[in-house]
């Protein structure tokens, strides 16, 4: 969560390499829409039911199944991980097998777009990379109590807008705290020329937010 690996994410969006790949993996008819609200909707609706898949565990490299994966801990880095910026890596045995899995966290939307699964950060690390690809100004936006999204700046809506790719989710920001009853405290925005406390946009009770909010001055 640290400020610097968010920035370096950010700053990996606008590399040409990274966006001639997120350029080849996004359909044709996604590609034409000329409606900025259309395409972001087609685009959120093709990444989650067609393109990104959710892993809680990964699947056993023998029998093909997660459902007896067992968490051994960590692992150590090798030289891939570290140049896709995978800086975690969870280690995993079948309990059935007797074999280890290992789920590098990858960082590098590059890689991500060749493995296409992974947990929240994977899934706002990829769809943000596409959005920047397709021309959109977009943000990450870290939630502090653990989740990971999307803002892009809507023309036609005048403001930033809430983009989850894992819900699906298009301008719905009040849906972490009514919806799935998180207390948030700090939202933060990244892009690769800000930094910007959102938390505003994405809480019920402004008063009760601020009470939650330990880690900095409201000044700072």
């Amino acid at each position: 969560f640290s400020i610097e690996s968010n920035l370096e994410c950010c700053h990996l969006y606008n590399d040409e390499m990274v966006q001639v790949v997120a350029m080849s993996c996004v359909p044709q008819h996604v590609l034409d829409m000329t409606n900025q609200i259309d395409q972001l909707k087609a685009l959120l609706h093709w990444f989650k039911n067609e393109f990104f898949s959710w892993c809680n565990k990964p699947k056993c490299t023998k029998c093909g199944s997660d459902k007896d994966m067992v968490s051994e801990g960590s692992a150590t880095p090798n030289a891939e991980d570290r140049e896709f910026h995978a800086t975690r890596i969870e280690n995993y045995k079948c309990s059935v097998c007797n074999v280890f899995t290992r789920f590098p966290r990858y960082n590098h939307p590059a890689k991500l777009f060749e493995t296409r699964t992974g947990r929240c950060g994977e899934w706002a690390n990829a769809f943000t990379a596409l959005v920047i690809a397709l021309g959109h100004e977009a943000r990450r936006v870290l939630d502090w109590t653990d989740h990971v999204w999307t803002e892009v700046y809507v023309h036609e809506m005048n403001r930033w807008v809430h983009l989850d790719s894992c819900e699906a989710a298009f301008d719905k920001p009040l849906v972490y705290e009514k919806g799935w009853g998180k207390q948030l405290t700090y939202c933060i925005g990244f892009s690769s020329k800000e930094i910007v406390d959102v938390s505003k946009r994405y809480v019920l009770d402004k008063m009760m937010n601020r009470m939650r909010r330990d880690k900095v001055n409201e000044q700072w």
